[in-house]
């Protein structure tokens, strides 16, 4: 038997388990993103008690779930130190029916496309595995606003970045909501530093209007 957008079939458990999105803050500006559709998120997905994501030169590591939520280093040897961030919220996203070993086979096949010099901020970052862990575990996506504002400068980027944008952003472009006004304004990403909420949300609604819940 197949489940959720995976080839992987078998070990139909009697009752299958919960996997759960937890969703997190990078960013103080989410209180006047997150009323547009949009925000600027963590996310990892928690399946069989443990918490799945994905970082730059890592790859896909493992966290007790929830707790992506300090400067240091998680328990994983293998975990990078990540931004402090601010656990926001839980979505269960559907029931999986496989087992312990269906779950090691599907991050096996997702390894060799979540590499850890494969990451990129707006093309291939966190929110990006979680929707195909998500996708290959119960059949459906994350909530769009999760990862919308890298969907919405994701076309642009491949045209600005060489080689259409396989390779790491510069440090300059890491932060999406860094540069954001000169990117508004101009389609460049080089001058302008951090604005503040009220002015971002002018911008945005001024760039897609009240349709920023439709573009992804």
């Amino acid at each position: 038997m197949s489940f959720g957008g995976a080839k992987y079939g078998g070990g139909r458990t009697n009752m299958g388990v919960k996997v759960i999105l937890n969703i997190y803050d990078l960013s103080p500006l989410n209180s006047t993103l997150c009323p547009l559709g949009l925000g600027v998120h963590h996310s990892g997905v928690q399946v069989m008690g443990t918490e799945y994501t994905f970082a730059a030169e890592t790859g896909i590591y493992t966290m007790e779930p929830r707790s992506a939520v300090t400067t240091a280093a998680p328990s994983s040897s293998s975990a990078p130190s990540a931004p402090a961030v601010t656990f926001r919220e839980s979505v269960e996203l559907g029931v999986f029916e496989g087992t312990q070993a269906d779950l090691r086979a599907v991050l096996d096949d997702l390894r060799s496309e979540f590499r850890g010099d494969a990451y990129h901020t707006i093309l291939q970052n966190c929110n990006h595995f979680a929707n195909a862990l998500s996708y290959a575990l119960v059949g459906k996506t994350i909530p769009p606003h999760v990862n919308r504002i890298a969907n919405l400068f994701g076309s642009c980027c491949h045209c600005l970045i060489p080689g259409g944008g396989k390779r790491q952003l510069p440090r300059e472009y890491l932060s999406p909501l860094q540069n954001v006004k000169s990117f508004m304004e101009s389609g460049s990403m080089t001058s302008a530093g951090e604005i503040s909420p009220e002015e971002l949300s002018h911008l945005l609604q001024q760039k897609f209007g009240k349709g920023i819940k439709d573009a992804d």
